[in-house]
């Protein structure tokens, strides 16, 4: 029997809402051509593999709602902090 998989777990984008709140989307999927999708099917659900892909993704759906409720950044603070000179002294020769 001929089984050809791809399998890309964990890619991970991370975009911002309107609200400007940190938004993390976690995609998992199985791509695969086989003549017999069924039996591979199956194979996935039972394997190890299924069982890491649920381990690691699923706290991070959960991290994910929690960080949901973050306060704004105050730009004004990070742009003094950026800016203030004990960040951007260099060493002297």
């Amino acid at each position: 029997m001929f089984c050809s998989f791809l399998l890309t777990s964990s890619l991970l984008l991370i975009t911002s809402s309107s609200r400007h709140a940190d938004v993390i989307v976690a995609d998992s999927r199985l791509l695969f051509t086989s003549t017999s999708g069924f039996v591979l099917h199956n194979w996935f659900q039972t394997s190890t593999v299924h069982i890491l892909l649920r381990t690691f993704l699923q706290p991070l759906a959960n991290i994910t709602a929690a960080g949901l409720n973050w306060p704004p950044p105050d730009y004004e603070q990070l742009t003094q902090l950026w800016t203030s000179p004990l960040l951007i002294q260099f060493p002297s020769k």
